[in-house]
Formats: structure tokens, C-alpha cells, sequence
């Protein structure tokens, strides 16, 4: 008797993938492009513009990093004049990271890179399709959100 994967143990494999190999295409289109940031450097852009002020440590559990590298990525952001760290006004020990104005200026830069890979990645489907996806896939996550809390 074999033992073969359900369609239920694809389902996590397959999102990995998804996953993976967008982060691969868009590190590429942004080493083709010349832009001067890392992925792992542009998602802390992107969440900074969305809430910035964060402190290192949401950072790292926002990320699933260890405090020790994000530092690490955080120190050469800095140094690149892309973000800024400031004493936690409530906690001495805290370090909040802000965005600096040369950060924000890549940010156009790699929204519309993305954009072009969304819709390439989105070709064959739906504007219905894309939102039941975008809906179920939220869905998931809550519960895994669930699932993490109770653990």
C-alpha cells in the first residue's frame, strides 16, 4: 500500500509554492530594475507606510524573524538612509523604526513593479475569481490566527 498526499496535504505545499516563487520573481524584477532595496527590506517598507513607528520587536514577530537579524536588517536600512530608529518614549529598552523620506521615494518604485507581476500572475482569472480567492484565503488565515492564539 502506498501512501499518497490528499488533496488537503497539496493545499499547504501549493500556497508554499505560490508563495516562494513570488518572492523570487519580484526579487529578480527588482535586481533587473536596479532598485536598490531587497524584498526582505521592501516588506519592511511597505508595512512602515502602512503603520510606521513600529517597534523592532513587532517587527520581528510581524516577520517571523529573530530579533538578532531583523536588527541586522534594520542597522543596514539605516545606514541606507531608508528608515530611522527613535527611543520608545514608553520603554527606554524599545527602539521604534520609522520610515525616512528616501524610503518612501521606493516605494512607487516597487508598487508598480508588483502591479505588473499581479497582473501577470492573475491573467487567466476573474475579477470575481480574484476576490472568492482573496476572500477564501483570508478566511484561512483567521483561522490559523485562531489556531495560533489557542496554542
Amino acid at each position: 500500500m502506498t501512501n499518497k498526499l490528499s488533496s488537503e496535504s497539496l493545499f499547504g505545499f501549493l500556497l508554499s509554492d505560490i508563495a516562494r516563487l513570488q518572492r523570487t520573481e519580484m526579487d529578480q524584477r527588482i535586481r533587473k530594475n536596479n532598485i536598490n532595496v531587497s524584498l526582505a527590506q521592501w516588506r519592511v517598507l511597505g508595512y512602515l507606510q502602512r503603520q510606521n513607528g513600529q517597534t523592532q520587536t513587532a517587527l520581528a514577530e510581524l516577520f517571523e524573524m529573530e530579533k538578532a537579524p531583523l536588527g541586522s536588517l534594520i542597522d543596514s536600512m539605516e545606514k541606507a538612509g531608508l528608515v530611522l530608529r527613535k527611543p520608545d518614549p514608553l520603554d527606554k529598552r524599545a527602539k521604534r523604526v520609522f520610515i525616512t523620506e528616501q524610503g518612501e521615494l521606493f516605494i512607487p518604485l516597487l508598487v508598480d513593479e508588483y502591479q505588473l507581476l499581479y497582473q501577470e500572475m492573475t491573467l487567466d482569472l476573474s475579477t470575481q475569481q480574484i476576490t472568492e480567492l482573496s476572500n477564501y484565503l483570508e478566511k484561512i488565515k483567521t483561522n490559523l490566527i485562531k489556531i495560533r492564539k489557542n496554542t
